[in-house]
């Protein structure tokens, strides 16, 4: 049972429960302090994923729309630098990331249909 705070990032989830390059995920994984309006804050990004390769990201999902907000662009700022630190990637995922996956998980779920034919 995962903790999600909009549809879409429920979508997102369920897209990376079907997604055969990830090992595990988690929701809501740690906090990550930043600094803004003169006083410190603790953002808690949305998503962290486990590659099979062994490679780590650090996921933000937002609408687009959301994504200039001087508070989001201050989280970001510090959640990029210790992500950097830990060897991650971090990235703000939105409904064009989500179509990516979608895109994604659809090309993994022929190719497994071809492979039973």
């Amino acid at each position: 049972s995962l903790h999600y705070r909009s549809g879409m990032e429920c979508e997102f989830y369920e897209l990376l429960e079907a997604d055969r390059d990830v090992a595990a995920f988690f929701a809501e994984p740690f906090k990550v302090p930043y600094y803004y309006q003169g006083a410190w804050h603790d953002y808690i990004p949305d998503i962290r994923i486990n590659f099979i390769d062994g490679s780590t990201e650090i996921w933000e999902i937002k609408p687009a729309n959301q994504t200039a907000y001087e508070q989001n662009r201050a989280k970001w700022g510090s959640m990029n630098d210790h992500a950097l630190n830990h060897g991650w990637v971090f990235s703000v995922q939105t409904e064009v990331g989500l179509g990516k996956l979608r895109s994604k998980i659809k090309k993994q779920q022929t190719t497994i249909t071809e492979d039973k034919s």
